[in-house]
């Protein structure tokens, strides 16, 4: 049991802040120096990307302390009081990071044009929405109350099936995933192969990288590897069913539908 009280959880709060802002910035610079290498900087992938990585950053934050918040948890530190310090921290942090400049420099690189700053303040905003519905779930009580939000069991070392679960007399599945590694790995180089369009692939690459990251682990994340497998399938779809849809290879809509299935 946690010997803590609430002034340490919230001095390891402020650290943690200091962390996350770092990654976030290292994030954002990644991705601006990947498309301006490339003459992209001001596409509508590097936008994008920009907004991936700034959410991606975030919601790996939130899931982190979802899950170290029962080891805090002790005589000085109760869990009503440690999920509101968290709660009220993340709501910050989410209000302090998630912002267009985060996300793509604003200050010091010039956007092109008006279309693509409001489509940058379009996806920040989605973003905002989406991480503070997530935070709302921790102040709740109905976030991971153990150390692991995910329960991942390996099956004939390839299948990987998952659940998250709430604590307590009325716990509930609220989540699940249940994909082969090998299935999935094949069904991501197939589907990068179908991406000709250099934009396009770009474009998903930053969750492409994190799903391949996430299945190098014993213990793969599903709630990650869902997520980004989701924004992958958005901004696929979105280009098939779009103006540049008749430019992209017929192979493509096959493609991300094998994709979508390896996902679980």
């Amino acid at each position: 049991m946690s010997k803590a009280n609430l002034q340490d959880y919230k001095d390891h709060l402020a650290e943690f802040f200091k962390e996350t802002e770092k990654k976030v910035v290292d994030g954002r610079e990644q991705n601006l120096a990947e498309f301006g290498g490339k003459r992209l900087l001001h596409s509508g992938a590097a936008i994008k990307g920009g907004a991936a990585s700034l959410e991606r950053v975030i919601y790996e934050a939130i899931d982190t302390l979802a899950e170290e918040i029962p080891h805090w948890v002790g005589e000085g530190l109760s869990d009503t009081d440690a999920r509101q310090e968290t709660g009220a921290f993340l709501n910050d942090l989410v209000e302090k990071l998630a912002s267009p400049e985060n996300a793509y420099r604003v200050g010091t690189r010039a956007m092109g044009t008006e279309s693509v700053a409001d489509a940058l303040d379009d996806l920040v905003t989605q973003t905002k929405e989406k991480l503070k519905a997530k935070v709302r779930k921790i102040e709740l009580g109905v976030g991971p109350p153990e150390p692991k939000a995910q329960t991942v069991n390996t099956i004939n070392a390839d299948l990987i099936q998952g659940a998250i679960q709430q604590a307590g007399a009325n716990s509930s599945q609220i989540a699940n995933s249940s994909f082969s590694k090998t299935e999935l790995s094949a069904a991501i180089d197939l589907l990068m192969r179908a991406i000709e369009d250099q934009d396009l692939k770009a474009a998903v690459s930053p969750d492409i990288d994190t799903i391949r990251a996430q299945l190098t682990k014993p213990e793969p994340n599903g709630n990650i590897i869902q997520e980004a497998g989701k924004s992958v399938r958005t901004i696929v779809e979105g280009a098939i069913g779009g103006a540049a849809g008749s430019g992209l290879a017929n192979a493509l809509p096959s493609a991300i539908q094998a994709f979508t299935s390896a996902l679980g």
